[in-house]
């Protein structure tokens, strides 16, 4: 796993840091369903979802400008295996951050229910 994080690049960290913020404050959500955290909860969600996205988009920057270099280094080699790789590497921190929001939506789901259990007449 923590070879898997050092694949995935400099974005993992926001990924990592929010996603557990985000967890946290998810999990305080369903256990008190207190509807005030439910709106941060959500757009610390959303945070981490784009920076997944910009770790998965820098990680093809790289795999791309890496592709270039080496070319110029090894004009015969063929590249389909490093750009696979590349490519591989670059998808950690989407598998992060879905698997941290997969989580976050599942404590907001508890959260939501117990909310609306409370608040019944």
């Amino acid at each position: 796993m923590v070879q898997k994080f050092i694949e995935g690049g400099w974005g993992m960290w926001p990924v990592l840091v929010l996603g557990l913020a985000a967890l946290e404050m998810a999990l305080r959500y369903a256990v008190t369903a207190d509807g005030r955290l439910r709106g941060a909860v959500e757009l610390l969600g959303r945070s981490v979802l784009f920076f997944s996205l910009s770790a998965f988009t820098t990680g093809v920057v790289a795999t791309g400008s890496g592709v270039f270099q080496y070319r110029e280094e090894h004009p015969q080699e063929p590249l389909w295996e490093l750009v696979f790789v590349g490519l591989v590497e670059s998808t950690n921190g989407l598998a992060l951050g879905f698997t941290l929001l997969a989580l976050v939506n599942l404590a907001l789901a508890v959260g939501a229910r117990r909310e609306a259990v409370r608040n019944q007449p």
